[in-house]
Parts: C-alpha cells; structure tokens; sequence
C-alpha cells in the first residue's frame, strides 16, 4: 500500500512539471543583451512570447516594472503577432496594456508582441511583470497556463557604451491594404459601411483618416459607416504608423461617367424650358 502511494506521489509529481513546462512564456529580449544600462539613457527591449507547441488566438494583459523611477518612454506593435487589436498598446502611468486577437491562431517559440523603449533618471534595478491571461485556439476559448520569464535591468551612474539606436526607426508606410464597401443588415442598418485593416512591422500602426468627397480628412475606424451613402464622390483612407509614415487607399466614385452627364442634360434641359416658359409668359403680358 505505501509503494501504491509511493508511485502515484510521484506520478503526479511528474505530470505537475509536464504541465508546468508546457505552459507559454512571455519573455523579454534584447538583440544586444544589454541588461545594465547608464542613467539618461534609452534602450529598446522586445516583449515575446513562447506558446510551448500550443496554439493560441488571444492575449490580454499588462506590463509593468517593479521599480517606478522607470520610464517607458515609447511603444511599438511593429511586427507583432497580434494582427487585430481590441485595446491597442498604451502606456498608462508607466505600465502599457493591451488586448488582441490572432486570427487562424499562432504556435511559435519566439512570436513578438510589442518593443518598448525604456530608460531612467535614477540608479535602480527593475524586474519584468506581466499580468494577464492567453486564450487557446481549440474553439473553446480555454485559458492557457502561464509562466512569466524573470528579467531584470539595471540603470547606473556609470555611462554605458550602446551601439544601437536611441529610438525605434521608421522610415517606411504601413503595409498596402484594401478597402471594402459592405452592407449588412445587424450592422448600421444595412447602410454601406467600409472595412479596413493593416499592420506596419517598424514602429506600429498608430490610426486611420478618412476622406470623403472634398471633406478634410478625420480620423476614423474600422468598419466606418459612410456619410454619403451615394458614394458619387471618391472616398480615401488613409493608414498612419507612429512615425507619421502613410499608406493611402482611394475608392473611386460609384457613379458611372454617362449617369453624371445625363444628370447635367437633364438639369440644362429643366433650366432650359423654365426659360423658355418665363420668356413666354414676359411675352405674353407685354402684348397686353
């Protein structure tokens, strides 16, 4: 009986580490594996995640540092595995939440989430957190196990030598997308609205601005239901990365060339015999 109970400890002993060891990681990285860092100074560290041979399609949560003198001076979802954004990343009192969604789901053991651009005023070590859960790809939304990698970097009085960038560089536009004109009755009514969506993999898509007709441009999001259901004007949108960078999308007037000249014959037709009736009537008084 206690061999029974002997085997059956440590089987279970062997099942809690198998199912620790297959739990995802969020990790952060850092090509230079700069992990102490000069006062003053800024570096760019990226936040991955390992799903451990599992596939997931959904992440929500928040990242912090232990020690408040750190400053997350800038964010980017550049390349990010995250290819819909529910809550896109924000930086809130030094701390950046986010929530997304990833379509067809995702199984890798290094997929990017975002990059952040860190730095301090004062000596201090803070350690990487990360609150919040993974949903599995099975259909079922079952919330995955999750480990969070520890981390932690150094800001010191004594200057550091960094060979990479200060800032997040970005000299391209957002990738090319299309625009789709769609109607659908659970959405607006069944009024035509348009859908858009596109990534930029440098320093993030940052919002989208729409143009209708002579109108200026204002930002606006996916889907967009349209002011001028005619669309008799071109319609633009226009995608916009962090770095001011656009990528710009025209749908061109759903009105053919014939029914605008038909539209100008007939109102020169209407203005035509008004005329004609008031030089008749003008006519016909002055005989009297």
């Amino acid at each position: 009986m206690k061999f029974f109970i002997i085997i059956l400890s440590v089987a279970g002993c062997v099942l809690m580490n198998s199912s620790k060891a297959q739990a995802s990681e969020i990790f952060i990285d850092q090509t230079k594996k700069i992990w102490q860092v000069g006062i003053g100074q800024e570096v760019k560290y990226d936040v991955y995640l390992n799903t451990n041979g599992k596939n997931i399609n959904a992440i929500d949560g928040e990242i912090n540092f232990s020690d408040q003198n750190f400053l997350i001076k800038e964010i980017s979802d550049g390349s990010s595995l995250v290819s819909l954004w529910l809550k896109k990343p924000e930086i809130n009192i030094n701390k950046v939440k986010f929530s997304g969604l990833i379509p067809g789901g995702l199984k890798s053991d290094k997929a990017k989430i975002l990059s952040l651009i860190l730095t301090s005023n004062n000596e201090g070590v803070a350690k990487f957190n990360f609150t919040g859960s993974i949903l599995l790809n099975d259909g079922l939304g079952t919330l995955d196990d999750l480990n969070v990698a520890e981390r932690q970097i150094t800001f010191t009085k004594n200057a550091v030598d960094l060979t990479e960038p200060r800032h997040l560089e970005d000299i391209f536009p957002p990738e090319d997308f299309d625009v789709f004109i769609s109607t659908d009755q659970d959405v607006y009514d069944g009024q035509k609205f348009l859908i858009f969506s596109t990534t930029d993999k440098d320093s993030g898509l940052d919002y989208y601005e729409v143009k209708e007709g002579v109108a200026d441009f204002f930002r606006a999001s996916s889907p967009y239901l349209l002011k001028n259901q005619d669309i008799n004007q071109n319609v633009i949108v226009r995608a916009v990365d962090k770095h001011g960078n656009k990528r710009t999308v025209t749908i061109e007037s759903q009105v053919k060339p014939y029914q605008d000249t038909n539209k100008q014959a007939i109102i020169i037709l209407v203005v035509l015999i008004v005329a004609l009736s008031l030089i008749a009537v003008i006519n016909f008084l002055r005989k009297k």
